[in-house]
């Protein structure tokens, strides 16, 4: 996981210096508001993978047969 974090990080950082984001990008509102929501301790817990789809969307969610649900 550290690695492909990584990884991202670096096409992230390649992809501004590419597209001179310090010259085209105004503005960082939009981050800063998306950073104020996901801040939010109740927004989406940390959960396994199998709870996850119980916390984004309970009407379609449904476990795997066989996979059980905790």
């Amino acid at each position: 996981m550290a690695s492909g974090a990584h990884l991202l990080a670096v096409l992230w950082e390649r992809a501004w210096a590419v597209g001179d984001g310090d010259t085209h990008v105004a503005s960082t509102e939009a981050l800063s508001a998306a950073m104020r929501i996901c801040a939010d301790l109740d927004f989406i817990p940390s959960v396994s993978i199998s709870r996850i789809g119980v916390l984004l969307n309970p009407l379609w969610f449904k476990p795997l047969q066989g996979h059980g649900s905790p």
